[in-house]
């Protein structure tokens, strides 16, 4: 059905106060007729206010009194390289203290590429207590010695690892036969890594300790101590296999 709208905008006023006196804008009269079946309008139906409206596009941003614009600084980038793959590093620390306290720690270390590998060693010790020599029984000490290497080839990756830690500790001349005891423990974890088709890949590995205690025995002491106070020790082996 064909229908037929006729639109009629009447000229409108502004309002004086918004305006000046002097200017005065008068709006055309626009008749639209809209036939058919839709309802559409056409191009020049609509009056174009454009030239009207203020220009909010490139309008400048009001600028505040006493602000200052700043620029932060960019933040330097990392100059991360193939020579950083090749970079060795050390570490140390020590120190010491009266009548005899000292402690050391010493660590070096490749933590990137291919072959990465660590070495450690520290050690700590004091003695003096009661202002007595260490050979009286007043002392204690800690040593540990560890490393790490890892050896990557086309196929598989070979991890290998030992650490030595030891710690003796006076007795304070408390025994009749003793005057110290010492713990030892040595210690290996390695592991080989091979790399099947598919993903799949293939772990070997074993932990392994030989832990020791012995005693330090005084001159012309009594026998009257058992075999297992002098010495002990301990073996311990753990395998692995992993299919993955």
């Amino acid at each position: 059905m064909k229908r037929t709208v006729y639109i009629v905008l009447a000229s409108l006023s502004l309002i004086p106060a918004l305006c000046p006196a002097e200017e005065q804008i008068q709006l055309p009269d626009v008749t639209t007729t809209v036939s058919g079946d839709s309802l559409t309008a056409g191009k020049n139906a609509i009056p174009d206010f454009s030239s009207l409206l203020p220009d909010t596009a490139n309008a400048p941003l009001p600028k505040l009194p006493g602000a200052k614009s700043e620029s932060l600084p960019q933040e330097p980038e990392a100059a991360i390289s193939y020579e950083s793959d090749k970079a060795i590093y050390a570490e140390g620390l020590i120190g010491g203290g009266y009548p005899g306290f000292f402690s050391g720690d010493f660590s070096i270390y490749k933590s990137s590429g291919d072959s990465p590998f660590s070495l450690r060693f520290s050690h700590e010790s004091e003695n003096g207590y009661g202002v007595h020599t260490a050979a009286d029984g007043f002392s204690d000490s800690k040593t540990a010695l560890s490393g790490a290497k890892k050896i990557t080839f086309k196929q598989s990756v070979l991890t290998l690892g030992a650490s030595y830690d030891t710690q003796s500790y006076g007795m304070q001349s408390v025994s009749p036969c003793f005057f110290n005891t010492t713990q030892q423990t040595i210690g290996t974890k390695d592991s080989v890594l091979w790399n099947l088709p598919k993903g799949f890949s293939i772990i070997l590995g074993t932990d392994g300790s030989w832990y020791s205690r012995y005693a330090g025995i005084v001159p012309a002491a009594p026998a009257v101590y058992a075999l297992q106070e002098k010495e002990a020790s301990l073996l311990s082996v753990n395998p692995e296999l992993v299919f993955a």
